[in-house]
């Protein structure tokens, strides 16, 4: 599990020719999946999205791509969530039920599948909460 908080700053570099594209500004979550869908990245030529896809693998040093250019604009649901207000860092974290957990401070993802396993509010933090929306005053959970 990566928290956004560890991975800012961390640099994105192509395995094929150890380049560094990048680096690590935020991250991309769609709400409707509960994942990661891509990380902004800046520095890199060609763009400033990193698709899930596109990505080899996310280690403690290092973001791994295979091509210099696997950093590009965003494109499909990325660019549809990036074109919204779907960034939860800062926003109120509010259950489906409407009470509200304060700020969310950071989320925590899994490494392999991109999906959040979790959500941060200052020292709080809510494991296996299920997004179910995200706008441009709050963040919705449903908590299991």
């Amino acid at each position: 599990m990566t928290r956004l908080s560890e991975i800012v700053g961390r640099p994105v570099v192509a395995a094929g020719t150890a380049v560094t594209v990048g680096s690590v500004t935020g991250v991309v979550v769609d709400p409707r999946q509960g994942a990661v869908v891509a990380l902004l990245v800046k520095g890199a030529s060609n763009g400033n999205t990193l698709h899930w896809p596109d990505m080899s693998g996310v280690g403690p040093d290092a973001v791994m791509v295979t091509s210099p250019y696997a950093v590009r604009e965003a494109a499909g649901r990325a660019a549809e969530i990036l074109g919204g207000k779907h960034d939860l860092v800062g926003k109120r974290l509010l259950t489906d039920t409407g009470d509200d957990l304060g700020a969310v401070t950071d989320i925590a993802f899994d490494e392999q599948a991109g999906t959040v396993a979790a959500i941060y509010t200052g020292d709080d933090s809510f494991p296996d909460a299920r997004l179910v929306g995200c706008g441009s005053y709050a963040v919705v959970i449903r908590q299991p």
